[in-house]
């Protein structure tokens, strides 16, 4: 009998835990028992825990006196996800890969100016600006061409996209400054009484090395390519002679000259002189000196004539003065840009 009444009081017990009742307090005051827990809470042996699934959108308000802290955190690893909130303040976590594990501004939207702070922006490929830039300093350490600058150098652009270089002063070609000059470093003889003339020797001279070789050199004879449209003062000195062992007649002689397009054969300076034998050397030295307007591209040579190789008593090639101390003049190609 006393089993069967512990086993009913067992029983009841059971029933009443599982379900919510009010109890009365000595007081007289209802109170209402529930042995049930939800929202980020459980019921685990008479005790409510922290630990469960949350049952609607819940809030945990702090305040600069009332602080949240959580102590014994681990430590974390470069796998592991950041926390962070929205704007409304939920808490969400992002994967750290989502960061590209630095300050990636190629991904940056700005919505404000980027303040540097006096400091430097540094290993730069290509900075590109829409609008103006304005500097209080600017310093370009290399030319597009990798050439550093050096004092006094000045720099110009390298063509349309706005690359620059560095130049020296003496490399600029304004009024007045030669930019080409070819000379005859020796005498050259020529079988034959008309022809092209090759000029040998180049003067160097620094806007001629900036834009290249304006005279081409590479056929049999010299070419100056105009590189580009403008007015150009040209001269050209031709020192033709022969000679004889022979007693040669006195009679007229005649030497000629001639700037010549090389597509049209058109003339664009000429010389012609007349001149008495003079045995045994028989001389024509002549000058042009031509200002035209030339197009980017055209292409100018020299032709020489003379009627020295077909007279009689004279075997000799048709000589061309170069750079000996015996002539009293050489033969030269020179030219100056004048303007647009």
């Amino acid at each position: 009998m006393r089993k069967i009444t512990c086993l009913l009081l067992l029983i009841q017990f059971g029933f009443i835990n599982a379900q919510t009742k009010t109890v009365v307090t000595q007081n007289g005051e209802k109170l209402d028992i529930s042995p049930y827990a939800n929202n980020g809470l459980s019921a685990n042996n008479g005790f409510i825990q922290l630990g469960g699934a949350l049952t609607k959108p819940s809030v945990l308000t702090t305040t600069s006196a009332f602080t949240l802290a959580i102590e014994g955190l681990q430590t974390g690893g470069t796998a592991d996800n950041i926390l962070v909130t929205d704007e409304n303040g939920v808490l969400k976590t992002v994967a750290r890969s989502s960061f590209a594990g630095a300050d990636n501004l190629g991904n940056h939207i700005a919505t404000q100016d980027l303040n540097m702070n006096s400091n430097n922006i540094a290993s730069a490929n290509d900075i590109t600006a829409t609008g103006k830039t304005s500097t209080g300093k600017a310093a370009i350490a290399l030319g597009s061409d990798g050439n550093a600058p050096k004092p006094g150098d000045f720099a110009t652009a390298a063509d349309v996209n706005g690359n620059i270089t560095w130049h020296t002063p003496s490399e600029a070609a304004p009024v007045g400054t030669a930019f080409f000059k070819y000379t005859l470093s020796t005498d050259i003889s020529i079988n034959a009484e008309s022809g092209k003339i090759k000029f040998n020797k180049e003067i160097v001279d620094k806007s001629n090395v900036t834009s290249g070789k304006l005279v081409n050199n590479s056929g049999s004879y010299s070419v100056f390519t105009v590189p580009k449209t403008g007015y150009y003062a040209i001269t050209v000195s031709v020192y033709q002679f022969l000679s004889s062992t022979t007693t040669v007649s006195a009679r007229m002689f005649r030497g000629r000259i001639q700037l010549v397009d090389e597509t049209t054969s058109e003339i664009i300076g000429t010389n012609e002189i007349y001149m008495y034998s003079i045995q045994p050397f028989y001389w024509s030295p002549q000058l042009i000196t031509t200002i035209n307007k030339l197009t980017a591209g055209q292409r100018v040579s020299v032709n020489f004539f003379n009627n020295f190789k077909t007279a009689s008593g004279i075997a000799g090639n048709t000589n061309i003065a170069g750079d000996t101390a015996s002539h009293p003049s050489i033969s030269y190609l020179s030219g100056y840009f004048i303007s647009e």
